[in-house]
């Protein structure tokens, strides 16, 4: 799929049984290797789908979902930029949460990857506006 300016292709990977970093997550879902390229730059991240999915048996992510992939790929690059107190904050986390703060450094790898693309912040919330619609 591309859009953007951005090439986006997935792979699947395997059933797992909930969502990393969720503790009480018991359901199955198909994980993907997701492969964003954009000016040759090449960035790849792991994407769970949901459990809806992987009940009906879909192990392939259509046009849809490789841009809600990107989406969350980007939107997680954004939230890496926050400080820590900033993303729990914005997110409903308590600072003293061992958990909020693996997600907020997964977030910040996250952005680490992003910012190879060579976006702007203007950029990058130009994206994240046009894949939300």
């Amino acid at each position: 799929m591309k859009t953007r300016g951005f090439k986006v292709t997935a792979k699947y990977q395997d059933t797992v049984r909930g969502f990393p970093f969720e503790k009480h997550d018991d359901n199955y879902h198909n994980a993907f290797k997701v492969t964003v390229i954009r000016d040759k730059v090449r960035r790849s991240f792991m994407f769970y789908d949901s459990a809806h999915n992987h009940q009906q048996g879909i192990d392939t992510l259509n046009n849809d979902a490789l841009k809600h992939a990107l989406y969350s790929f980007l939107s997680d690059a954004q939230a890496g930029e926050q400080d820590f107190e900033e993303f729990c904050s914005e997110f409903g986390y308590d600072t003293d949460s061992l958990t909020a703060h693996r997600i907020w450094r997964a977030c910040q790898e996250t952005t680490a990857k992003v910012s190879g693309f060579g976006l702007s912040e203007q950029e990058l919330i130009d994206h994240l506006n046009a894949l939300n619609n």
